[in-house]
């Protein structure tokens, strides 16, 4: 006869549930009880619901079915509102669909192996922006699937982990990446003010020649007449970002730190301006074409990225801002511009400096670029996992260049340590 047991488990301040259905005559039947270092257990709740109203096993038959559940002997479990606290390591369930990443100990939530694999493969087919690929993906997972790659992983990061890298295997993209909900929630603003709190924190991605010598960055290295941005990621900065919808103040705030940060080098009066994209992970493509803007005239053509929308292709063009948006006065178009790179450069930041490499606008000097260039956005998958999908493929409109998989190479290849340095000595 089944049996529904219903498991409540609080750790560290937060509460989760998981079902459990067995047999009355085997109560670990479909389980494995995966045993840790007695003083790693955690404390938590076992609540049981629906058991059977007659026959129903004492806590201590219970610890003596599951083999590593601890409690006390002389304590009775009554259907359906037996609280008792007992020490439990790590529960996985194996069958055709395994359940797995319950890590009890950390408050990992059940998930569904097979369930999250096939949807991740219904998104890429959906949204992946070369079709024929995201099918070649689709089915290298699937045979990871049927083949039991997955079965022995614990936790939800290391299956986001693990798929990431199988993805990237068949379809040499660096922006195709999975995340586990656990590892977001942990980096994630919430609400708008813990957005402006954490952007503030990190000075907008903007580090100038001001505030780097106050925060003890290039000390006396840089001489008076650089202008200097270093540019840690490309916030973003646009009505037309994905962020504005949820978080407006911040988007502009965002967008008057970089207006305040290029008006700082405009009244520095430069001969050259050092651009540092050394750090710099990525971000938003409105973020390249404000900073962009202030280094160029008014509508020059910069990218263009072609859009996979369902069964059509959408193209974007995107130009300087007019100077209606930046008044020509404010911007520094004809002054000496150096841009800094290294292996870490990526996505936006390497847009950046292939826009200016194709307009022979900038020397770039450093190492050659990370090589993502394909654009996209977060699917969520399910209450466990997201997966970063590419739509769009970016396309410099002055030489058809891409630097997907190749980076950006610099004019001056040199470590990245040395960039600076080698600049300065130029």
């Amino acid at each position: 006869m089944e049996s529904n047991y219903h498991f409540n488990v609080s750790t560290d301040g937060r509460t989760y549930d998981f079902d459990l259905i067995t047999n009355s005559n085997n109560l670990s039947s479909g389980y494995k009880i995966v045993p840790v270092n007695e003083s790693d257990l955690p404390t938590i709740q076992l609540l049981l619901k629906n058991a059977q109203t007659d026959g129903t096993p004492t806590i201590d038959a219970l610890a003596n079915r599951l083999k590593h559940l601890s409690v006390a002997s002389d304590v009775k479990m009554t259907p359906f509102t037996t609280t008792h606290t007992v020490g439990i390591s790590t529960i996985k369930k194996y069958s055709n669909t395994p359940e797995i990443g319950v890590d009890i100990s950390r408050g990992v939530e059940l998930f569904n192996l097979d369930k999250t694999i096939h949807y991740l493969c219904v998104s890429l087919e959906k949204y992946y922006v070369f079709p024929d690929i995201a099918k070649k993906c689709a089915d290298h997972l699937l045979n990871q699937l049927k083949g039991g790659a997955y079965n022995s992983i614990h936790t939800p990061e290391m299956l986001a982990k693990a798929i990431t890298n199988d993805l990237r295997l068949i379809s040499k993209d660096k922006h195709v990446e999975v995340k586990s909900k656990s590892s977001q929630d942990q980096i994630r603003p919430k609400t708008e003010e813990e957005e402006i709190e954490y952007l503030e924190s990190m000075t907008y991605g903007l580090v100038t020649y001001n505030n780097c010598l106050k925060i003890g960055l290039l000390k006396e290295k840089l001489p008076e007449h650089f202008g200097y941005l270093e540019v840690h990621g490309f916030q973003a900065v646009s009505k037309k970002d994905s962020e504005y919808k949820k978080f407006p103040t911040a988007v502009e705030q965002t967008r008057a730190a970089v207006d305040n940060a290029m008006e700082e080098i405009r009244l520095k009066k430069p001969k050259s301006i050092i651009i540092d994209l050394r750090n710099n992970g990525g971000g938003s493509p409105y973020g390249v074409q404000l900073l962009s803007s202030y280094l160029l005239p008014e509508n020059i053509p910069l990218n263009t990225i072609s859009w996979r929308k369902k069964d059509r292709i959408e193209i974007e063009k995107s130009n300087t801002l007019s100077y209606g948006e930046i008044p020509k006065e404010k911007r520094l178009i004809d002054i000496p511009l150096y841009i800094l790179t290294s292996q870490r450069t990526f996505s936006a930041g390497e847009e950046f400096a292939n826009n200016m490499k194709a307009l022979k606008r900038a020397t770039i000097i450093g190492e050659v670029t990370s090589g993502g260039a394909n654009p996209g956005r977060s699917h969520q998958l399910n209450d466990s996992f997201e997966i970063f999908i590419p739509d769009g493929q970016s396309i410099n409109p002055h030489n058809g260049s891409n630097w997907e998989g190749t980076g950006v190479i610099p004019d001056l290849i040199v470590s990245a340590d040395e960039a600076l340095d080698h600049l300065l000595s130029l």
